[in-house]
């Protein structure tokens, strides 16, 4: 590894630190799910982030929000969907956008097997290997997660950078801490919409 992926581990290090403390209860939870659960957990909640990102930078149309989300064959009614727009509309990088495909097909391995799947086969390490954060820990599972929380730390980055056409629920007004708080409650829930967005 070289010094520049060293030094941008080590900045991601830094702004990652609040965020890996809210987050601790999460973590926790996770660690009690089989790999099965994690994986689809894991991957709910990234698409919650991206919805929620994409959301924010949508027209403040209540109707229009609905039908490009929550409608049968809406047009951002995948991960896999949502994941492109967000890369296509400049909003996440090329690796990012790699990284949540991996994810996706991750969560598929384990959503669609008649048989139970473990991270520790190998198609599933192969495919926790092609994962750009994570690399270097021989436990899949744990490179999984560790890949998770890094593109949710990106997305939240991206999200509080988006100028909302909507308001944002009580606590994501300008206080870093406070939104990962609110973040923290929404995810405790496990709900794919905000409610703030109905």
């Amino acid at each position: 590894m070289g010094t520049n992926q060293n030094e941008r581990d080590q900045a991601f290090e830094r702004i990652a630190q609040p965020f890996h403390k809210g987050h601790e209860n999460l973590t926790k939870g996770l660690e009690k799910e089989t790999d099965r659960g994690l994986a689809l957990i894991c991957a709910s909640l990234l698409e919650g982030d991206l919805e929620r990102m994409l959301l924010d930078a949508m027209v403040d149309d209540k109707d229009a929000r609905k039908k490009m989300t929550d409608v049968p064959g809406a047009p951002l009614g995948t991960f896999y969907v949502t994941t492109l727009a967000a890369y296509s509309f400049g909003f996440i990088s090329k690796r990012l956008f790699d990284d949540l495909n991996a994810i996706r097909t991750i969560r598929n391995a384990f959503a669609h097997a008649a048989e139970p799947r473990s991270f520790s086969q190998q198609d599933v390490r192969t495919l926790v290997g092609n994962l750009s954060y994570g690399k270097g820990n021989s436990d899949a599972r744990e490179a999984f997660v560790a890949a998770v929380l890094a593109a949710r730390i990106s997305l939240f980055d991206v999200t509080n950078r988006i100028v909302p056409r909507v308001p944002r629920p009580p606590g994501f007004e300008g206080n870093t801490e406070a939104q990962l708080e609110s973040r923290v409650a929404f995810d405790a829930g496990l709900h794919h919409e905000p409610s703030w967005y109905r």
